[in-house]
């Protein structure tokens, strides 16, 4: 005897029925037809042997176990039938997903030879970390007999369980779990799935059924960076398995894919072929329809399925969870947004899109929204650009780090890159570096020409060059302000005023001790209650080195290179006070309390 097992995930969640030889080659041809929803879509399994029914399923699907081998059952009753046992607390079980569905129908053939008055079994269901329950009962009969129930699923995930708890010689056959009450037939494409001629159970004849007709599943359509991408209906995933019923509400796609509905309590995930890192300058765009408003309506980008409010974006709602957007939607409107994704930016990849509909009420089904036309946008992203000696320095955005990690709050706000990459804006509190591809190494003559703007003052706004990711007052200038520093930070004169942009032309020379400079650092440091206050930019940054002194032997220049420069005498000298080499270094000039050391040249 032969074991046949068809695997479904659009109509049937799984079928499986005892047959006979004959009867193999028809049922091979239910394999030909599209009935699945999600990658695999349909397996067909037929093998002979004991131990079948403890065939688990592919990719977690489910798992059918219980029962005795086919030939003990065979031996026993000369008929068709998997044998439950007349053993107290023998069962069957199967685990199903009520993948979208509001109804299950549950059905099997049985018989016994046990047809005693009030002698039954049960029909059972567990949810997870719960007690089987019995949901249906059916009463013993020496006959075949159909035993059919329509369930609603509590839980994507579902333990069933037949329970045979004093049934003598129980037989089950042609188990079958059917996903009823699709919430739309407006999916492409049908296939129609017979089950045999119309008949009772017995050795001749099918078990009847006139065959169900079920739609396949559509792909949902999107756009990033500027490429349609069809994404498989059935990547979907409970974003936060218990906020989502498990499941149990489907995502309803129309429109060839680009309009996905959403009724009553849904927090549902689809994966992106491809992560998606977000930019300073990524913008999500879509159409958004709000049918019946509830406790939030929102769109997500997530890297993990774990519900996190600060990377969704709120249309709609009675309660506040996310970034709220504006204005907000109203009922049987539909609104285009833009919204911009810049503090979601970073090396984080995103994995996720996620629609939800968060609805905890008494009538959770109540709620409905609908998302059209997305499109994910990366923008433009420059590199930081400098110029050094006349040549131009691009260093990639995505390679900065905070400069002291605390202080910028771990890189929560991005650093705005605009103009082909000379401008580089501050919004917020913001405390960041890019390293320099080459690090440098300044003279007594190295200057730094910048263009400072000042939108929004916060307590410092400075520019830095250091040789490590630990804040150093001494390497930084300070451009505004509000805030009253030490001595050691040096505050350029004139300071910039709010709405003015000033050029300014900075010597370097308190940072020519033979130090690698190897990062750029911009700082805009804000500690208030308003963190996302403050902006200010820093644009067109040219270093230059001047000429060095020199002293001439014989008709022979000899340069210095104050990139080396020391103290001479230890501490006699002051390390603040700095060399100028006025007259194109034909001249050295001293000023306050210098011994300083300059090594020669060739």
């Amino acid at each position: 005897m032969k074991v046949v097992c068809g695997l479904f995930q659009w109509l049937a969640v799984f079928v499986c029925s005892s047959a006979d030889a004959s009867s193999v080659s028809s049922l091979s041809s239910i394999n030909k037809n599209d009935v699945g929803s999600i990658n695999h879509r349909y397996r067909y399994l037929q093998e002979e042997g004991s131990s079948l029914l403890n065939q688990a399923f592919e990719e977690g699907l489910g798992d059918f176990t219980g029962g005795v081998s086919l030939s003990d059952a065979a031996a026993h009753t000369g008929s068709k039938g998997l044998l439950i046992s007349s053993k107290k607390s023998a069962k069957m079980d199967w685990v199903t997903k009520a993948k979208n569905y509001d109804k299950l129908e549950i059905s099997f053939w049985y018989k016994s030879s046990n047809d005693k008055e009030n002698t039954s079994f049960d029909l059972g269901e567990k949810l997870p970390a719960t007690k089987f329950e019995s949901i249906s009962t059916a009463t013993a009969t020496s006959e075949w007999t159909k035993h059919t129930v329509e369930v609603t699923p509590r839980a994507n995930r579902i333990r069933y369980r037949i329970n045979n708890s004093g049934v003598s010689d129980l037989l089950i056959d042609e188990v079958s779990i059917i996903g009823l009450n699709l919430p739309t037939e407006e999916n492409t494409g049908t296939n129609s799935v017979g089950k045999g001629d119309t008949g009772g159970k017995g050795d001749t004849g099918g078990k009847g059924d006139e065959g169900d007709t079920v739609s396949a599943a559509s792909d949902i359509n999107i756009v990033i960076n500027g490429i349609a991408v069809a994404i498989p209906e059935g990547s979907q995933e409970s974003y936060d398995g218990r906020h989502d019923d498990y499941g149990k509400r489907p995502l309803i796609i129309t429109d060839g894919g680009s309009n996905i509905t959403i009724t009553g309590n849904t927090q549902r995930a689809i994966r992106l072929p491809t992560p998606v890192r977000i930019g300073y300058d990524t913008s999500l765009e879509l159409d958004f329809t709000l049918g019946e408003v509830i406790k939030v309506q929102a769109i997500c980008l997530d890297n993990d399925l774990r519900q996190s409010s600060s990377k969704c974006f709120q249309f709609a709602g009675t309660q506040n969870w996310a970034t709220r957007l504006e204005p907000q939607a109203i009922e049987g409107e539909t609104r285009h947004y833009s919204i911009p994704l810049g503090n979601l930016w970073g090396s984080t990849e995103y994995e996720w899109l996620v629609f939800m509909q968060d609805n905890d009420s008494g009538d959770r089904n109540a709620g409905s929204a609908s998302f059209a036309n997305i499109e994910i946008d990366r923008g433009e992203e420059f590199p930081v650009t400098i110029v050094v000696n006349g040549e131009e320095v691009a260093i990639p955005i995505e390679s900065q780090q905070s400069y002291d990690s605390g202080q910028d709050e771990r890189m929560k706000r991005p650093l705005f890159v605009s103009n082909n990459g000379s401008e580089v804006i501050l919004k917020g509190n913001i405390q960041r570096a890019v390293p320099l591809p080459t690090p440098l190494k300044f003279s007594a003559t190295s200057t730094l020409d910048i263009d400072f703007t000042l939108t929004g003052i916060q307590e410092v706004q400075a520019l830095c060059f250091d040789n490590d990711l630990r804040q150093t007052s001494t390497y930084c200038y300070v451009f505004a302000g509000t805030q009253s520093l030490s001595s050691s930070w040096e505050r350029l004169d004139p300071q910039t005023d709010v709405g003015e942009t000033r050029h300014y032309s900075i010597p370097l020379a308190k940072l020519a001790w033979g130090v690698e400079y190897n990062w750029l650092a911009f700082m805009q440091d804000n500690d208030s209650s308003n963190r996302d206050a403050g902006i200010s930019s820093f644009a067109n940054m040219e270093i230059k080195d001047g000429p060095e002194f020199f002293i001439k032997q014989d008709a022979v220049t000899i340069p210095t290179d104050s990139r080396g420069q020391k103290r001479y005498a230890g501490g006699a000298d002051s390390t603040s006070h700095r060399l100028r080499f006025p007259d194109n270094g034909a001249s050295i000039q001293l000023k306050g309390n210098i011994w300083r050391s300059l090594p020669l040249g060739t």
